[in-house]
């Protein structure tokens, strides 16, 4: 659920927005606090934290554009969508080069508000699975302006956003890859990604590997999909994680089998604690030969 600050000195436009917010958006967004000056926002903005904020530019005590550079380097810098009627601080506003997400000039339709919130949500969404897989590929040597890095990152956002891993990889995810990218085809972005692996592989220090992958150097496949249940299922080590794929008696593999964890863990749908049949038969892996 994101937080809402909402600006403006005119209490009955106020009480109209959210009103409209919350009874139009379920449980994406909620109004977490009201203010009716600039002086006032900018008190809530230093001790409180905020998603976003609504803003009316021509109020009392601090205006708009007042309060923007009043809190443009603070650490949590909200998502702006400006409101107004007035051509001067519109024309201020470009020239300052102020950061804002949206804006709206009065009056307007509050759908297109709701719709200016929901891509602003899905903004804020990327941006944190962006952080959260840049911080988990930190711990592995890649040359992060290469193609394969890119495509590695924008896989792992992907099946984050489906919430599950999309296979076979590269038939379907490289596939939607290539095409948000205009790479030549999902061909090239498996050579890329193979190539970022392979790097990888050969120059992340040793020990690190070893705690991700214990049992072998992992395969692009193999390392994609770590890094999405690392990061989906962050109540689960890496290593308890593993433990379940490999160990799993409702897979009926031996304790010798574990060596095969790998080709497990591409296999293992972590939804429901077991290999998935569909992942096996679109990975020509069949029970009988992992022995």
């Amino acid at each position: 659920m994101k937080k809402i600050l909402i600006v403006d000195d005119d209490l009955n436009f106020v009480k109209n927005i959210f009103n409209y917010i919350n009874n139009s958006t379920g449980n994406k967004f909620i109004v977490s606090n009201i203010s009716i000056n600039g002086e006032e926002a900018y008190k809530n903005l230093i001790t409180n934290s905020f998603d976003i904020m609504i803003l009316d530019l021509k109020m009392p005590k601090l205006n708009g554009l007042e309060l923007i550079n009043k809190i443009k380097d603070i650490k949590n810098f909200p998502e702006i969508i400006i409101i107004t009627g007035d051509p001067y601080l519109m024309q201020e506003l470009v020239r300052l080069n102020i950061p804002i997400s949206e804006i709206l000039t009065k009056p307007f339709d509050f759908d297109k508000l709701i719709d200016k919130l929901n891509i602003i949500e899905e903004k804020i969404k990327n941006n944190d699975f962006i952080t959260k897989i840049s911080e988990l590929l930190n711990n592995f040597y890649f040359n992060k302006s290469s193609p394969g890095y890119l495509y590695i990152v924008e896989c792992i956002k992907i099946c984050l956003n489906k919430n599950s891993l999309i296979t076979p990889f590269e038939k379907e995810l490289y596939k939607i890859i290539a095409n948000e990218n205009n790479a030549k085809s999902n061909l090239h972005v498996k050579w890329a990604i193979d190539k970022s692996i392979s790097t990888m592989n050969k120059y992340t220090t040793p020990s690190v590997l070893n705690d991700f992958f214990p049992y072998s150097r992992p395969t692009s496949k193999i390392f994609i999909t770590e890094m999405f249940n690392i990061i989906n299922f962050p109540g689960a080590s890496p290593q308890t994680s593993r433990k379940d794929v490999c160990l799993s008696s409702r897979a009926g593999y031996s304790p010798q089998q574990t060596k095969l964890r790998n080709v497990c863990l591409v296999c293992y749908d972590a939804s429901v604690g077991e290999l998935n049949p569909k992942r096996l038969n679109n990975n020509k892996i069949m029970p009988n030969k992992l022995s």
